[in-house]
């Protein structure tokens, strides 16, 4: 944009009185290119003849990172009013608030700013700091850069609530201050007040199961045990006078303490691993698999079941609890593939995208294996798949395949307090396979 001729007149007059003008101004290029430029005029002698020297240099670049400062100063005040948490600069000296964004007018419940502004902010507090711990926090400010805690608020209308208040120093346009964040975290404190409340609660059920499990193992073994004694003792003693019916009487009876006998040691059992304290290390199941395998198959060397093992299968979890849920998948499969004349166990894993299908759940995670073990025995309808893992719950007679439906939701147990899932697939007559899952 060119000068007027008063404009010119002005430039002329101040540099005569002043012996300089100078002034930003835009130019433009032979090419029409268009630049920022600083131009200085004043009077100097040459040749001794007073001339006008004019000099102007390109601040295209200055003036552009003079418009960053500018709409980077118009972001900050943006995102500083438009945060979630509140916001407060704090002069170090006084500990008087400077400024607060628009949250923290919305948070103390406060008309506007200048309800804030200039008082000190820790009077908002449900219980004000001393000043020992006023200088507490400076030196912790200066030590590690940043102080943060806990702390109960009250706002402008008496509403109490829990607020996360960190703290660090900061040095706006040269001024030393600090700046303050206060996050509302009262839903968190009411979920931690709830979950402490669930622990308290769990842990008197803990004891209570404690106190029952003991009662199971001392109070209720005394009568079985007498019932199965005198049993005996009727049939040695007596054992003349009874018919055949009677004599099965008596068979039913010390079948049915037998399986009493097992339903309270299957019981103590899950209650222990309920209980015992998780102790991770490096477990091979591979390992694990076959010292089971093999001492199914001395335990009944006349049955032709061949067991597939993936080698080398590395875990890190509790031993003694894998051990546990290993036991139980392969004495289930050894149990219920007994009733053919061959049968195949294998233990494996799934690796993410292999191809093959495993019951994906909603749950599944990402590049996670999947183990399991696979038999081709008496199987099971998936309509009752969910049924698998409860306490006492069984998809067969007890006279065709004994036992006391304690085993998988022992399994379940095991697996859950390892942080990993467990699920079950079948077909009636084609065999069941059970995958389980453990965090990497």
């Amino acid at each position: 944009q060119q000068f007027t001729m008063e404009e010119l007149e002005a430039i002329s007059q101040s540099v005569t009185t002043k012996g300089l003008w100078s002034q930003e101004l835009e130019y433009v290029t032979l090419q029409g290119n268009i630049f920022w430029g600083n131009i200085a005029v004043k009077r100097v002698p040459v040749a001794g003849k007073l001339m006008t020297l004019v000099r102007v240099t390109d601040i295209s670049d200055r003036k552009r990172a003079e418009q960053e400062i500018i709409q980077n100063r118009d972001l900050r005040e943006a995102i500083f009013n438009d945060l979630a948490d509140a916001l407060f600069l704090v002069d170090p000296e006084t500990l008087l608030t400077i400024d607060c964004n628009q949250k923290a007018v919305e948070l103390f419940e406060v008309k506007n700013k200048a309800d804030l502004i200039g008082i000190a902010g820790h009077t908002l507090q449900r219980y004000q700091f001393t000043l020992e711990e006023l200088a507490a926090i400076d030196q912790d400010m200066e030590t590690n850069g940043v102080w943060s805690r806990e702390i109960e608020y009250v706002t402008r209308l008496g509403e109490v609530f829990w607020g996360n208040i960190a703290a660090k120093p900061i040095v706006v346009a040269g001024r030393a201050m600090n700046l303050v964040r206060v996050t509302d975290i009262s839903k968190n404190k009411q979920a931690e007040a709830k979950i402490q409340q669930t622990t308290k609660q769990l842990e008197a059920a803990n004891r209570e199961l404690e106190a029952f499990a003991y009662s199971v193992s001392h109070d209720l073994r005394a009568p079985l045990r007498a019932i199965d004694g005198f049993s005996k003792a009727l049939l040695e003693d007596y054992g003349e006078q009874f018919d055949e019916e009677a004599q099965d009487y008596f068979d039913r009876i010390h079948r049915a303490v037998e399986r009493m006998g097992d339903l309270i040691d299957d019981l103590l059992r899950l209650s222990r691993v309920s209980r015992a304290e998780v102790q991770h290390s490096r477990v091979n199941l591979s390992r694990l698999v076959q010292e089971i395998a093999t001492n199914l198959q001395e335990s009944e060397p006349s049955r032709q079941v061949e067991f597939a093992i993936v080698p080398e299968a590395i875990v890190y979890a509790d031993t003694n609890l894998m051990r546990v849920v290993l036991e139980n998948l392969l004495q289930n499969a050894w149990k219920f593939t007994s009733h053919h004349p061959t049968a195949h166990i294998e233990f494996g894993i799934l690796e993410e995208n292999n191809g093959e299908t495993s019951g994906e759940t909603p749950q599944e995670t990402p590049g996670e294996k999947r183990y399991f073990i696979r038999d081709d025995g008496a199987g099971f309808d998936m309509a009752y798949a969910t049924m698998l893992f409860g306490v006492f719950q069984r998809l067969h007679n007890t006279n065709e395949f004994p036992g006391t439906g304690i085993g998988l939701a022992t399994v379940q147990r095991v697996i859950h307090r390892h942080g990993g899932r467990v699920w079950a697939e079948g077909v009636v007559e084609a065999g069941a396979t059970i995958y389980f899952t453990l965090p990497n």
